[in-house]
Parts: structure tokens; C-alpha cells; sequence
């Protein structure tokens, strides 16, 4: 199966991931996530989606949906989570209700 999002990771990208890996003082999902964008980039391991899913643990879909917002979105992007559409609960007070319980 062809890849439709090919990752390139540039020296200083895959430098920034490599301390991300090396430090381990952020975010789990931050560090699977670098560890997926290295395993996956053509200039690097060349892993499949299958592959890297079972070396880090995670669904292929997940392999999958890092290279597309890495490709579509950016760099920074694909180390954070998919950012909701919409929250999962509506909030029960403003930004007055939430004034009035600080006393």
C-alpha cells in the first residue's frame, strides 16, 4: 500500500524529536508521538504504519492520522493531540458565575 503523507523530517526536526525522546520531560503522548514521527520519516527508519503501531503501542489509524497532520498541519501539530470540534460538555458557568465562586 502507498503512502499518500510522506513524512521529511529536516536535521533540526529530527534533532528537536531526538530531545524530546532523550530528555522524557513532557507530555507521554508528545514522546510516542516523536517517536512515530522518526520511526515513520523517509529519511529515517522508513517503518511501516503497521510496523511502528506495534512498536509504540498504539492503532495504525493513529500512525496514520500523525503523518496526515504532520503533512497537512505542521510540525508542531503533529506532536499535540487533534484539537475537538466542539467541547465534550457545555459549561455550566460564564465567565460572571465563575467570578462570583472566587470569594
Amino acid at each position: 500500500m502507498t503512502r499518500k503523507y510522506i513524512v521529511r523530517l529536516q536535521s533540526d526536526e529530527k534533532s528537536y524529536l531526538q530531545t524530546i525522546i532523550r530528555k522524557g520531560k513532557t507530555n507521554a503522548y508528545r514522546i510516542r508521538h516523536a517517536n512515530i514521527l522518526l520511526a515513520v520519516a523517509v529519511n529515517g527508519s522508513n517503518m511501516s504504519d503497521q510496523e511502528a503501531a506495534k512498536a509504540f503501542g498504539c492503532h495504525g489509524r493513529t500512525v496514520e492520522n500523525i503523518r496526515q497532520r504532520f503533512v497537512a498541519q505542521g510540525f508542531e501539530a503533529a506532536l499535540e493531540r487533534r484539537q475537538r470540534d466542539c467541547p465534550a460538555r457545555k459549561r455550566l458557568l460564564d465567565g460572571d458565575g465563575e467570578a462570583l465562586l472566587d470569594f
